[in-house]
This record gives structure tokens, sequence and C-alpha cells, in this order.
């Protein structure tokens, strides 16, 4: 309003506008008091059922013992580590009942063929390939994709 004021020396309010404005206003809800008549129009539109907890299943939450100490994050002017501060929580609430959290050590999980358990699986060479997010295992040869595979073997465990 101010700068409207300053850049073309008008008045603070642009009567004819806020004019425009009143009409339409009044436009609509004449408008809308017509669309009032179809509610069973609004009765019979799809909504969503409210959160309804299935008390048969626990949810499990695993972290990998690797993850603790790793990120330094500033919060609230404080430098903490925001996986010990979720995983504190998350005890919190494993301790009340509602969740389970387990911690696995994740050592040599995606180095470690998850079908035939070979412990030394080597990077897949392709032509015009490059990464190493694809492994091979030599005994079983079976190709896996590398998070797959370990995340398969933290299931294992």
């Amino acid at each position: 309003m101010m700068a409207n004021i300053l850049t073309h020396g008008t008045a603070k309010y642009n009567r004819s506008r806020r004019k425009r404005k009143k009409k339409k206003k009044k436009k609509d809800k004449k408008e809308d008091e017509g669309l009032s008549l179809r509610t069973d129009e609004k009765k019979l539109k799809w909504r969503t059922l409210p959160f309804q907890e299935n008390k048969e299943k626990c949810p499990l939450v695993v972290f990998g013992a690797g993850v603790f100490g790793k990120d330094m994050v500033k919060m609230k002017g404080l430098w903490c580590g925001v996986i010990g501060k979720l995983f504190a929580t998350l005890k919190k609430r494993d301790a009340a009942g509602e969740l389970i959290v387990v911690t696995i050590d994740e050592f040599k999980t995606s180095k470690t063929c998850s079908s035939c358990f070979f412990d030394d699986l080597k990077v897949a060479k392709a032509p015009g390939f490059k990464g190493k997010g694809v492994l091979s295992c030599s005994k079983c040869k079976k190709v896996w994709q590398r998070d797959v595979n370990a995340t398969t073997n933290g299931n294992d465990l």
C-alpha cells in the first residue's frame, strides 16, 4: 500500500478496484447459494477415511551400526547427531511397545552373496558401464544389485 503511494503518487486504496471486488464478491455469493441446492452431490463426494492404527501389526525399524556418530548437524544453536536423536526417540517408543527397534552390524552385507553366502563378490564389468553398484558372484554366477543384496542379507541377520 505504501509502495503504491510512493511509486504512483496515488491514494492509499484504489477505489474503483475496491468497487469491482465488492461486486464480484456479491456475484460469487449468489452463485454459491445456487450451488448449495446440490447437497446430495457433496454427500456422495469421495473422502479419505480417518487413520485407524492396526493393533495386529507392529512396525520394525532397523538401524545399521555404522550410522551412529557420522552426522553432526546444527539444531537450534547446538551441534548434535540427528540420527542419535531419532534413535533415542524411537527407543522410547520401543520401550512403550509401539514399535520394535533393532540394530544390526552391516559389515560385508553388500559383499556377501545372499543366495550362496560366498563372501567375495566382484564388481560386474560391462562395456560402457561405469560404477560399482552391480556385483557378480563367481561361485553361483548370479548378478546382484549392491543395495538389493545388502537388504536381503540384512533381513537374514
